[in-house]
């Protein structure tokens, strides 16, 4: 017998700016050119950041990477496992011996779009009766619907040093949006939330929707708060057309920008 563990659509595509964002921590080597005589300088760099530009630190001294025109190009060890060339539909199987296994996959294709969902994990949960647990439903807090591109964040919050993936799995942070994106894609969700309920009541019933969830662990902050999420369980099913609208909107606005195994 074989069973789907777990299916992902890896779109972190590789890319020059993939690639220094992946680096953050690690150590690459810096070429610079001498123009005058084409003489080679080699440095060791631990890359400390790739956000809107390149900070290094070179033995003791801190520099930041300039798009100065000067012949400097950067080597990298290897490529990071979760960068893909191109769009990659990655399924864990669970099988009864290792080797190779046939196997048929069915997909959506509107057009020449590609998309995948997870209608195949949620039948087989509920054919082997097994309880699937939501994480971060809201998405960091982007479904709540509060944000705005200005909201900052704690230094100890990983919404702010983890929002590209610099110290974990960057879909652990606003789902693997980038956050200025995202703010603007929950904006524009508030409009096909019920007129008599928020944004986030919404994003919370419609994982429930699913029968195969049996929980899910929003965050809170305060008693108000966790309460109003408990509420959520009480509330009546998204209609199916509201449904289809949802699922439409991740595959045509989200589904692309997603990074990092999700």
């Amino acid at each position: 017998d074989t069973g789907i563990v777990e299916q992902n659509f890896d779109y972190d595509l590789l890319s020059p700016d993939k690639l220094m964002e992946k680096a953050v921590g690690s150590v690459v080597t810096i070429v610079r050119t001498n123009p005058a005589t084409g003489a080679e300088l080699r440095e060791q760099a631990r890359v400390l950041a790739a956000n809107g530009g390149i900070v290094l630190q070179i033995g003791n001294r801190i520099e930041v990477l300039r798009d100065d025109g000067l012949p400097v190009r950067v080597i990298f060890d290897k490529v990071p496992e979760n960068l893909r060339a191109r769009p990659t539909l990655s399924v864990t199987l669970e099988v009864t011996k290792a080797g190779r296994v046939p196997a048929t996959l069915t997909y959506l294709t509107p057009g020449l779009g590609w998309t995948s969902d997870y209608v195949t994990l949620f039948d087989e949960a509920k054919r082997r009766q097994i309880a699937l647990l939501v994480r971060l439903p809201l998405a960091s807090g982007l479904l709540a619907g509060k944000m705005t591109k200005a909201t900052t964040f704690a230094e100890n919050d990983h919404r702010t040093f983890n929002r590209d993936g610099q110290q974990f799995n960057v879909g652990e942070t606003f789902a693997g949006l980038p956050f200025e994106l995202g703010v603007e894609l929950a904006d524009e969700l508030k409009t096909l939330a019920p007129s008599d309920g928020t944004l986030a009541e919404m994003a919370l019933r419609w994982c429930l929707d699913f029968e195969a969830v049996s929980v899910i662990i929003p965050g809170a902050r305060n008693p108000e708060q966790a309460r109003a999420n408990a509420e959520v369980s009480a509330l009546p099913r998204l209609s199916d057309s509201l449904h289809e609208k949802l699922a439409e909107f991740y595959r045509e606005k989200v589904a692309a920008h997603i990074r990092g195994p999700y």
